[in-house]
């Protein structure tokens, strides 16, 4: 799930810098008609980069649950905390010297400059990317803030009231104050309410639930982004404008909060769904996610690059070449990434934490 989630943010950010009319909703003929066609209907799933990042946060706050809801070993906490920085951020970092190394060169010889400096892309991995909610030149880690503080919000909530009696109504209580408040941090104690379910036997949903879930999901997760170019309250998303004293920016994260929420409901415990993404694709998708997730912005840099200067207007068999071209050079590099950076440091972060476990339990 993961794997596709971070394929579609990367058909996301295709777009975004090779050919963003794509998404344009007042063109003429048919090419307008098409973009309509997607844009204001669920078919624009394919490039709605915003519902793949919510399920992320569901994701964290499910797994990382996981192993103290099957043992409730106060262990697993301790040694969730003292894993999360480093085997987010040693990638994180990689990717980072990789960019401005990649940046350095391309300065060098194109003139071409990104002004990212080394003590930025070092500052940025380390403190930055993590503690701060703040634009990065690696723009996709936007996120891993988000991430960091929602794994210490998992592992707090765990740690307080993960063995009680009625801790799924203290979950509850924290999620519900967080999903008013409209904030991404609720998709992570939700994750942890529905791994604590799954667990326990009781995230089992009727095959009409699940469908019902997976509708409702799907049309409030391709909600359309507020964007140059698009159209709103149109097609399928009309209903909108009956809402029209609530900021639309609001609006949107509501539903991307809601709609990812239902979206994982419908999946999860599907034995469908299990034979789907246990199919050998989607779990090499699944385990290059994150090389895949922090290495692409600086491959669509130098593509967008190269696109820039070999082509004056980049039609549609341009842009489908070149993003077919960056899918397979990102596999490529994520592959090698996975294999020589994001498993070292896998295990790094789990040595650290087995002699800080041993040192204090």
């Amino acid at each position: 799930m993961r794997g596709i989630c971070c394929f579609i943010v990367i058909i996301d950010h295709c777009i975004n810098f090779y050919k963003p009319d794509i998404r344009f909703t007042g063109m003429s003929g048919v090419g307008g008609e098409f973009r309509r066609l997607i844009a204001w209907t669920p078919l624009n799933i394919i490039y709605s980069g915003i519902a793949p990042v919510c399920i992320f946060f569901i994701l964290s706050g499910f797994v990382l649950s996981l192993k103290f809801n099957q043992s409730h070993d106060n262990k697993i906490i301790f040694s969730g905390v003292v894993k999360r920085y480093p085997r987010l951020i040693l990638p994180i970092l990689a990717s980072m010297i990789i960019m401005y190394c990649v940046y350095f060169l391309l300065y060098h010889y194109t003139g071409y400059n990104m002004n990212l400096t080394f003590w930025e892309a070092i500052t940025q991995a380390l403190y930055f990317a993590p503690f701060e909610h703040t634009a990065l030149t690696n723009y996709a880690l936007w996120t891993i803030s988000y991430e960091m503080y929602g794994s210490f919000l998992v592992f707090a909530l765990l740690s307080f009231f993960g063995s009680h009696k009625y801790r799924i109504l203290f979950y509850s209580i924290v999620f519900l104050f967080l999903y008013i408040n409209n904030s991404f941090y609720s998709l992570f104690v939700f994750g942890m309410i529905l791994s604590d379910m799954f667990v326990h036997g009781k995230c089992s949903f009727t095959a009409y639930a699940r469908i019902i879930f997976l509708v409702l999901g799907i049309i409030f997760v391709t909600t359309p982004y507020q964007r140059d170019g698009v159209e709103l309250y149109r097609g399928m998303y009309s209903y909108i404008s009956y809402f029209d004293g609530v900021e639309y920016k609001t609006l949107y994260q509501l539903f991307m909060l809601t709609g990812s929420m239902l979206l994982f409901c419908s999946l999860c415990g599907s034995n469908i769904a299990e034979l789907i993404l246990n199919k050998k694709p989607f779990q090499y998708l699944g385990k290059i996610s994150f090389p895949l997730y922090v290495m692409h912005a600086t491959i669509l840099t130098v593509v967008t690059w190269v696109l820039k200067n070999t082509v004056s207007e980049v039609s549609l068999t341009n842009f489908l070449v070149t993003f077919f071209g960056t899918v397979v050079l990102c596999f490529m590099i994520s592959s090698l990434f996975e294999k020589y950076i994001d498993v070292p440091a896998i295990k790094i972060s789990s040595k650290l934490s087995k002699k800080l476990s041993e040192k204090y339990f």
